[in-house]
């Protein structure tokens, strides 16, 4: 894991151009994908003395409305989609994100984005907490 001096601070333009890079990077290595892990991207460390921060290398910024989502156990989203990338951090427990046929399992302090137009479904057998960002909330009755 690459780490940074923090200093005294950093600015936005380099903030963005690690992101850039990554997303670069990621998008090479997995085209069609329609899921990005915060897994498959090498995170970058800051430190500032004995406190570090680690980027979260994606476009959170884009996504103007954050909520915090409870999900008890047993919780199920059926399959849709977004006109726009989703961007969930989870905070506790875990779920099971299904993309294109595919499952992956996603654990407490990981990140993941479903990309737009791709759809797909959650489930948790624990039950969740996350926080996760949207630019338009879909409710269930307008979902694809």
């Amino acid at each position: 894991m690459p780490e940074v001096d923090f200093g005294d601070g950093e600015f936005l333009s380099t903030y963005i151009k690690r992101i850039e890079d990554a997303e670069r990077d990621y998008f090479a290595r997995f085209p069609d994908r329609g899921i990005v892990l915060s897994t498959d991207i090498e995170p970058v460390v800051l430190r500032q003395g004995e406190i570090t921060r680690t980027q979260i290398l994606w476009r959170v910024y884009q996504h103007p409305m954050a909520y915090i989502v409870d999900a008890p156990a047993g919780a199920k989203v059926p399959e849709h989609s977004h006109d726009e990338d989703i961007f969930r951090l989870m905070m506790s427990g875990a779920l099971v994100v299904s993309v294109n046929g595919e499952e992956y399992k996603i654990d407490d302090s990981m990140w993941f984005v479903v990309r737009a137009g791709f759809r797909y479904s959650i489930r948790s057998d624990a039950g969740y907490k996350a926080l996760v960002t949207y630019t338009f909330v879909c409710a269930p009755a307008t979902r694809r």
